[in-house]
């Protein structure tokens, strides 16, 4: 899933409706377990990045995030790395070779612009962050964890 997104396989057809219309298709099974959000599990991880953040996240007793959770936000699909749908935060994990293209930079801002503008809070951390101050990185994320969302949009 991560790899068809870096490459840009994927469109805006949403995959629950691709499961809905295709259920006996292969690899339906897999896609169902990937994408579920009631099981409980905190979802899979798909790379060296994401294993060290989770296993950080797990020695610092922070509650685990949703791995590589699907959410949908006025109309668009979003794939967020690390997710914790209580707080209304994400963790976006930006390895360089995704994320340091013009293309992926300007997309990277209309996401969280859109996010923001939803209520849900972002935090970008670099392989390099995570690598030589994974201490700083704890207590952003513990700090925010714990602060109410104050970006909610009241209406």
């Amino acid at each position: 899933m991560n790899e068809a997104e870096v490459l840009r396989l994927t469109d805006v057809v949403s995959l629950p409706d691709l499961l809905e219309r295709s259920p006996r298709r292969q690899g339906t099974v897999a896609l169902r377990a990937i994408l579920s959000a009631e099981d409980g599990l905190s979802g899979p991880t798909v790379n060296d990045f994401e294993e060290r953040f989770a296993a950080l996240v797990d020695e610092h007793g922070l509650p685990r995030p949703r791995f590589n959770a699907d959410l949908f936000v006025r109309g668009r699909h979003f794939n967020a790395d690390c997710l914790w749908e209580g707080a209304r935060l994400i963790v976006e994990l930006d390895g360089g070779a995704v994320h340091r293209t013009p293309r992926a930079f300007e997309e990277d801002r209309r996401r969280d612009r859109t996010l923001t503008a939803a209520g849900w809070r972002t935090i970008r951390v670099t392989w390099r962050q995570l690598r030589d101050d994974p201490v700083g990185v704890v207590e952003d994320v513990r700090l925010a964890l714990r602060r109410p969302n104050a970006t909610t949009p009241t209406l």
